[in-house]
Parts: C-alpha cells; sequence; structure tokens
C-alpha cells in the first residue's frame, strides 16, 4: 500500500509532514549545521542495533524498543516483519527530531537530536498487535547513524505464548450447597483467572459432629451457621441440632454477625456474670436495644427463645445493621395468627414477608421455643435475603 507521509517534531512541539525522500538527507546534515536543524556527529560505530522485543500477555501485544547502542545524535532504522501477523499500533520516541514512515510490513525510524544522546537511551518503541501465529519476527536495519552508514540488520524473533500461569490455588472452598474457587496469576502480568469448584461434600462442615445428619432438612441451615463462624458445637463434637435455642444463645449469633464490636459499658443484668461467654454479647445487644430484658434487671440468659421472641430479636438486628425492612407478609392465612403478640407482630410479619417464618401446617407456632437447627435454618434464610 501507498507510503505513509514521514511526520516531523520541531523544537517547538509541532508536527510537519515530510517527505519520506527528505528523512535520509536531513539525517545526514553536517555538523556545522545552524542551530535548531538536525545534526550528525562521526562516532565509532557498532554491529548491534539494541532491539529488545517486550510481550503483552493481557493484550496480546508484542513492543519492540530500539536503544542507542552507543552515543549518538541521530540515525535512520528500518523494521521489516510479517503484515499478515502483525499489525502496527502505536510508535513513539521521545527524540526531539523523529519521523515514522509506514509501509507494508515496514516501519522507517528516524531520529535526531540537538545533544548527544548517552548509550541505552531508548529512541523508539514500536506495538504490534498479534493477529496470528506464536511467534513475532523482526528484521532491524540500521540503516544510519551518527554521520555513518553501517546497514548492519538484526533478526528479533520472540515467541508467544499468551499468560505464563502459576498453579491454581482454592481461595474459597466449596461446600455441600455452595460452589468454591480456585485462583491462578499470570506471573508476566498479573492478570487472574478463576474457576469454580462445584459444589460438594468434600468440606461439609456438619460431618464434625457426630449427632447431625446430613439427609436432614436443616443440613444447610447449619452449614450455613458453621462455616460462618456463627455458631459451634456444644462440646465434644456434638451440636444439639434439636435442644432448645437459648436467649443467650441468639444474642451471640448475632453479635458475631456484628463483627463483635467493642461495647461502652456492661449491661445492667443481675443474671448476666461478667465472665459468662455471652456477657459481651449482651452488653453490646442492649446498647443498641437489640434486647430490653424481661425485667429492668433481669436478662433470663439460658431460658429457650419462642418463635417470635427470635424473628423479633433478628428484627431488631436488622434495624440496627441498616437493612431494608420493607418486607411485610400477612399473617391471615395462619389458623394461629392470634396467638402472635402485640409486641412481636410487626416482626413476626416482616420474617414472612422475607421467608424466614414458613410455618408448619399453617400454623406459626409462636409460643413454641426454637431449635437449634431451626435458629441455623432462619440464619441461612436470613442471608439469603
Amino acid at each position: 500500500m501507498p507510503a505513509e507521509p514521514a511526520q516531523s517534531v520541531t523544537p517547538d512541539g509541532n508536527e510537519m509532514p515530510l517527505p519520506p525522500a527528505e528523512v535520509s538527507s536531513e539525517l545526514t546534515a553536517q555538523a556545522s549545521a545552524p542551530a535548531g536543524t538536525l545534526q550528525a556527529y562521526t562516532q565509532e560505530q557498532t554491529q548491534r542495533t539494541a532491539a529488545r522485543p517486550e510481550t503483552d500477555c493481557k493484550d496480546n501485544t508484542v513492543t519492540l524498543t530500539i536503544t542507542a547502542d552507543t552515543e549518538t545524535t541521530n540515525g535512520l532504522y528500518t523494521v521489516s516483519y510479517d503484515a499478515s501477523k502483525l499489525t502496527l499500533t502505536d510508535k513513539a520516541s521521545g527524540c526531539a527530531l523523529r519521523s515514522f514512515t509506514e509501509a507494508d510490513g515496514k516501519v522507517t525510524f528516524g531520529f535526531a537530536a540537538g545533544t548527544a544522546l548517552p548509550k541505552d537511551t531508548v529512541l523508539a518503541t514500536l506495538t504490534f498487535a498479534v493477529k496470528d501465529g506464536d511467534e513475532a519476527a523482526f528484521t532491524v536495519t540500521k540503516a544510519q547513524e551518527n554521520a555513518a552508514h553501517p546497514e548492519t540488520t538484526e533478526n528479533v524473533a520472540l515467541a508467544i505464548t499468551g499468560h505464563s500461569w502459576g498453579e491454581w490455588t482454592t481461595t474459597e472452598k466449596a461446600g455441600c450447597f455452595r460452589d468454591g474457587l480456585m485462583t491462578r496469576t499470570c506471573t508476566a502480568c498479573g492478570e487472574t483467572e478463576t474457576k469454580v469448584i462445584l459444589a460438594n461434600s468434600d468440606n461439609c462442615p456438619s460431618r464434625a459432629f457426630a449427632d447431625l445428619d446430613t439427609a436432614a432438612w436443616y443440613h444447610e441451615g447449619v452449614d450455613y451457621a458453621l462455616e460462618n463462624g456463627l455458631m459451634n458445637g456444644t462440646g465434644a463434637g456434638i451440636f444439639e441440632p434439636d435442644a432448645n435455642v437459648t436467649r443467650a444463645m441468639i444474642v451471640t449469633v448475632l453479635y458475631r454477625m456484628a463483627g463483635e464490636p467493642e461495647t461502652k459499658t456492661a449491661a445492667p443484668f443481675v443474671d448476666v456474670p461478667g465472665n459468662a461467654y455471652y456477657a459481651k454479647a449482651v452488653a453490646w445487644a442492649y446498647e443498641n436495644r437489640i434486647v430490653l430484658g424481661i425485667t429492668a434487671d433481669r436478662f433470663a440468659p439460658d431460658v429457650p427463645a419462642t418463635r417470635e421472641q427470635l424473628v423479633t430479636l433478628l428484627y431488631r438486628y436488622a434495624e440496627y445493621a441498616g437493612m431494608d425492612m420493607t418486607a411485610q407478609g400477612s399473617l391471615d392465612a395462619f389458623k394461629d395468627k392470634d396467638n402472635v403478640s402485640d409486641y412481636a407482630r410487626g416482626a413476626v410479619a416482616w420474617a414472612v414477608g422475607a421467608g424466614l417464618l414458613k410455618g408448619d401446617n399453617g400454623r406459626l407456632l409462636p409460643d413454641d421455643a426454637s431449635t437449634r437447627a431451626q435458629f441455623a435454618t432462619i440464619l441461612s434464610r436470613f442471608a439469603e435475603n
């Protein structure tokens, strides 16, 4: 295809078209040329062109860098390549005066400086997009350097290998009900790649407890509570899924969900010892009006929580956390709707609307004690919403 007009840059930064035929003559100007024009000085020649290719595996590009292999003031290079495999996408030079002429499969680069450029100065960079093939090959010819015309050539080739991936590492373990994730990183460019580990039972947390049945209805909820550190066993490899959940247990779980923040003072309850495992949790919950106590000075930590009490505490926690509380379900479909306490009606309607409470044979059972398995299941549903 026709050659692109060469461009030269004047010292004041203005670019002007320069006919290709004039590039060589300008670059061979004598040392006595007026200030501001291209100058040439005789320097000892070398047989290297100092062309260095580098790949960018992220963008699938190759950058050819031409550096000065000796002190220089001006020069002329040609870079030949296979245009069916490579496309020139960018060219740059920091030289005061420079010109690029591009023809099909060939770039001619000329430069000049008012003062000598030291060895290893970057003269130009040419960036190519790789269209085809697994190797980028260039023939770099130094047609002129200072006053000499060495016509030295250098063949430069670089394998196009794409990313240099490291080993796969597990960044998130898969569970029985959720996929995991593996990640690997390119050692060259830092690009990361991920792949999914399909849900499986290899890391099932419920297996650590002798009394948990992985075929039971509560399996997913208990797995969630264990994986997220919200609930633990009660000791000796036992979880006790059918045991009642106490008020202290609920407040402790909510405290963990909040990130266990520091509290200002202890709770004012005489039945909450300062060394109890739930003491800080109760102080936090009281401070944030999540619990109020059954009296002014009693919390009743070991009393089993009813289903309406459980969702009321969870409702207050959701308000504390700034969550969307607009979901409101109707209690009309439940036979025992009138058994819901007045203080809990709003929380129970929210729990029904949010899918946390689904009832048992058309009944809410608001006064029934909640089990640890039920609590874990409600926590799992709460996280989904």
